[in-house]
């Protein structure tokens, strides 16, 4: 493998920012990021960025809300390399996208959160995540992102590879960690075995459920049986359902498998 500087970007769109704040907050490793990377636009860490410049790879945090966010994220994608989705409002829609399809309209949700008489100075539109809008090559997901994984992503950029995607569920990371199921010690609504791995099961070794803010795997096997081990112990999977689509409201095929369990399809 070969190792050669490279160019990197972090774009905002509409978010909490955390993400690129975590980013920032990597303090002890700061310093030799900067030194390993050239940073072209990163707004939150110097007033130097260049949204126009190329890079090889762009870290896009957020979900597209705004006409300008739109439009950003396709001048980013026209001048990057590779394209991350940094975050899970970047990945899934984040709990901007929490509403969708629960029969919420935007000017209904616009009115509720603002009033009847605000009015906004650009363009609006429902939240969408970034593959929705612009070809993605790789996600990291988060809320926020973990430091340790964003060192991974960026190391195999660094050396002319690319990072291995996580296709297993918080159970796994639970039950090498030897913590006792809260499904089945508890009965809580936990989203362990549909959330993308990679937190080190932090919520379950607290003895919290997992509230799925990493998003929904990508491909779920066997959510019948998982369903069903839910309703044994007491958890209700239209709970676990609604609990889902806080962080993960675009997860279309995982979300429709468990409307059609509860419906008995």
């Amino acid at each position: 493998m070969e190792k050669r500087e490279l160019r990197v970007g972090f774009y905002p769109t509409t978010s909490c920012y955390g993400c690129q704040l975590n980013v920032l907050n990597i303090e002890d490793k700061l310093i030799d990021i900067f030194t390993e990377v050239k940073i072209v636009c990163f707004h939150m860490a110097t007033s130097a960025s260049k949204i126009e410049e190329s890079v090889d790879v762009a870290f896009i945090e957020g979900a597209v809300v705004t006409e300008d966010d739109e439009e950003l994220v396709k001048k980013v994608r026209e001048k990057a390399k590779y394209v991350v989705a940094m975050g899970t409002c970047a990945c899934h829609g984040g709990v901007q996208s929490a509403n969708i399809g629960a029969g919420f309209s935007l000017d209904e949700a616009i009115k509720t959160v603002y009033g009847e008489n605000f009015q906004f100075d650009m363009k609006v539109m429902p939240p969408r995540p970034l593959d929705k809008v612009i070809d993605v090559d790789f996600y990291l997901p988060g809320c926020p992102i973990e430091k340790e994984e964003f060192l991974y992503f960026l190391a195999t950029f660094i050396w002319s590879t690319w990072p291995e995607q996580k296709d297993f569920p918080v159970c796994q990371e639970c039950r090498q960690k030897g913590n006792p199921c809260v499904v089945i010690e508890e009965g809580k609504p936990c989203l362990g075995p549909f959330t993308t791995a990679g937190c080190g099961a932090r919520c379950p070794s607290l003895g919290l459920p997992c509230m799925g803010c990493r998003g929904p795997i990508k491909e779920i096997q066997r959510v019948d049986a998982m369903a069903k081990m839910m309703e044994k112990n007491g958890v209700d999977p239209l709970e676990a359902l609604k609990r889902m689509k806080v962080f993960g409201g675009h997860s279309d095929e995982i979300i429709e498998k468990f409307k059609s369990l509860v419906r008995g399809e």
